[in-house]
């Protein structure tokens, strides 16, 4: 299967949601359940959502927008509400790289937390930016005016969950 087939399969789109909320939910079971330090596994945690706060930012705005996949990201430009996203492994093997870095520095149930962290903030980015093409729920209405926005002009308003990292650099646009 090739690369632009496998990111605009419905059957990558839905296993991405089911694998990564499996892993983050394996990450922050085992890390919390193994701790001797829950304060420690508290700031992993909001270390781990503050760290992919940023990265869903660098990532639209960085990597999606101006390298070779900026062509697969139109995609979703054209057709906001197709089931396109990253190869299903492209977030564990994030989530694999943050708890490998982690563990050199922090004992390995933190790093399972950092690690957890990321990637459940990743569903929750991803549940945010599914509701905000198919849903109608009214507490996203700010976000949804953000996005739509983006898909508009698509130098602006690069974060979906958040909009703080597009206030920081100065890509928010009303």
């Amino acid at each position: 299967m090739n690369f632009r087939r496998l990111t605009t399969s419905p059957i990558n789109y839905w296993g991405s949601f089911a694998s990564d909320t499996l892993a983050a939910i394996g990450l922050l079971a085992a890390g919390f359940a193994t701790t001797t330090r829950p304060l420690a596994a508290i700031a992993a945690l909001a270390l781990g959502i503050a760290t992919y706060s940023f990265y869903e930012y660098a990532f639209h705005r960085w990597l999606y927008h101006a390298t070779a996949v900026r062509d697969l990201h139109a995609l979703h430009h054209r057709d906001p509400r197709a089931p396109i996203g990253a190869p299903f492994f492209f977030t564990l093997v994030v989530a694999a790289s943050a708890f490998y870095l982690a563990h050199l520095v922090i004992d390995r149930p933190l790093a399972a937390v950092l690690a957890g962290a990321i990637l459940a903030t990743h569903v929750y980015q991803g549940a945010v930016h599914h509701l905000l093409h198919h849903g109608r729920a009214s507490v996203l209405r700010r976000l949804q005016h953000h996005h739509n926005l983006h898909h508009r002009r698509s130098d602006t308003n690069f974060g979906v969950s958040t909009m703080m990292w597009d206030r920081v650099f100065r890509t928010h646009t009303r």
